[in-house]
This record gives C-alpha cells, sequence and structure tokens, in this order.
C-alpha cells in the first residue's frame, strides 16, 4: 500500500507530530490538574515575583 517513499516519509511526520501533540497536552493537561487539586497551604508562595525587575535590596 505505502511502497511510494514520499508516503511513506508524510505519514511518518504526521504520526510523529500527532505523538508531539499527544505529548503536550498530556503534560499541560497534568499541570493543570495538579494546580487545580494542589491545596493552598500546600502551594509554595516566596513573596518575591518570579522575574523581579526593580533593584535588589
Amino acid at each position: 500500500m505505502m511502497s511510494n517513499p514520499e508516503v511513506r516519509r508524510l505519514a511518518s511526520r504526521a504520526a510523529a507530530n500527532l505523538v508531539a501533540v499527544a505529548a503536550i497536552s498530556a503534560i499541560f493537561g497534568l499541570k493543570a490538574y495538579i494546580n487545580e487539586h494542589t491545596p493552598l497551604a500546600q502551594k509554595r508562595d516566596s513573596g518575591a515575583p518570579a522575574f523581579q525587575l526593580s533593584k535588589l535590596p
């Protein structure tokens, strides 16, 4: 069925892209799930923003 090298290459790229999208979706989904189910008391709050633009003390 897929004896043409161009068709095989295209199918391989499509499969790789599908796997990449599934992996990225799973990562962001897991992150959202963890953030949603983490109690507020356990969330880390250092009090300083992640990117501090002012001078350091």
